[in-house]
C-alpha cells in the first residue's frame, strides 16, 4: 500500500489581511455657525449638491450650537462645540479641529474637504478633474483676487492625505493685498508661503451678478459668500462702488439660489452645462 497523504495545513490569514479597513475616497468637514433654520437650510443645500456630484464620501459637521435638536445629526456626524467665542476665531477653532479629525482618519479616507457652510462642489467629474491637475500639488484651495486678496481662503480646501501633516489655519497678518492695504485674516500654514504645492481655485464665472458674492472657482465649486449671516462688508467693498452699490441685499441672491439651485449656479457657472448636476 502507498503512502496516505497528508493534507497540508490550513492557510492562516495573515493579521493585515483579517483587519483590512477598505479606504473611502472623501470625507467632507463643514463649519456651522448655529442651529437655525436658515443654517439647517444651507446644510439641505451642501449635502444636496455633494451627494449629486462626489463619490464616496462621508460628511462632518463642526456645530457651534447648544440647542439641542436632531436635525443636524440626522444629515451628518456632528460635533458641539460651545466656547462662546465669535467672528473669525471661532471659524479658526472649528478648522483647527477639522484638521485633528481628519489626520485622526488619514488610514480610512484618501482626500478630505473642507467647504464653508455656504459652499460646495457643483460639476459632476470636479474629483476627476482636480486629480488629473494636482498630481504636483498637495491642496487645491481659492485665490479671492476678485476680493483683493493674496491669501489662500479656506471657504474650499481640498487635500490629499499627505498634505494633512502640519495643517494649521491662525489669524495672522499675510501682508499687503493687490491695492496695498494691510491684509490680515485667516491663514492657512504651510501652504501659504510654498505656493509650489499649491493649486489655486480661481474665480470663473461666465456670468456674474456681483463682483465678489456668489462666485464659481475652476468650474469646480459655488461659493455663496456670507451665508453664515455675517454682514456684507468685504474688503473690496469701496473698491467696487464705481460700478456696484455698497450695501448689497445678500439675502435676495440668497432667495434666488434656494428657489431653484440648479438652475442659478448653471446660469453663473455656464461653461459646462452637460456636467452640471440636476435633483
Amino acid at each position: 500500500m502507498g503512502r496516505r497523504k497528508i493534507p497540508p495545513p490550513p492557510t492562516i490569514p495573515k493579521i493585515s489581511e483579517i483587519c483590512v479597513i477598505k479606504e473611502k475616497e472623501l470625507l467632507v468637514g463643514t463649519i456651522f455657525a448655529k442651529d437655525s433654520p436658515s443654517q439647517r437650510s444651507w446644510l439641505d443645500i451642501q449635502l444636496k449638491f455633494l451627494r449629486a456630484t462626489t463619490q464616496d464620501f462621508d460628511h462632518i459637521t463642526i456645530l457651534y450650537s447648544n440647542i439641542e435638536s436632531d436635525y443636524f445629526n440626522k444629515n451628518s456626524e456632528v460635533i458641539r462645540l460651545n466656547s462662546g467665542i465669535t467672528d473669525s476665531r471661532a471659524h479658526v477653532t472649528g478648522l483647527n479641529l477639522l484638521s485633528d479629525i481628519f489626520r485622526s482618519r488619514r488610514n480610512v479616507y484618501r482626500n478630505f474637504l473642507f467647504l464653508d457652510s455656504d459652499a460646495f462642489p457643483i460639476r459632476n467629474d470636479w474629483q476627476s478633474v482636480l486629480s488629473s491637475k494636482m498630481t504636483q500639488h498637495d491642496i487645491a484651495i481659492p485665490l479671492r483676487t476678485e476680493n483683493l486678496e493674496t491669501r489662500l481662503h479656506s471657504s474650499i480646501l481640498y487635500a490629499k492625505r499627505e498634505a494633512l501633516n502640519g495643517l494649521e489655519f491662525k489669524i495672522s497678518q499675510v501682508g499687503n493685498d493687490l491695492i496695498g492695504y494691510p491684509e490680515a485674516d485667516v491663514l492657512v500654514n504651510p501652504y501659504q508661503n510654498k505656493c509650489g504645492n499649491v493649486f489655486t481655485l480661481v474665480r470663473s464665472n461666465k456670468n456674474n451678478i456681483h463682483p465678489v458674492l456668489c462666485g464659481v472657482y475652476y468650474d469646480c465649486f459655488y461659493h455663496h459668500c456670507c451665508g453664515s449671516g455675517r454682514m456684507y462688508n468685504l474688503r473690496s467693498r469701496d473698491y467696487w462702488d464705481t460700478f456696484f452699490e455698497k450695501d448689497v441685499d445678500v439675502g435676495s441672491f440668497t432667495k434666488e439660489l434656494f428657489d431653484n439651485p440648479t438652475d442659478f449656479v448653471k446660469h453663473l457657472a455656464g461653461w459646462s452645462p452637460i456636467n452640471y448636476p440636476n435633483f
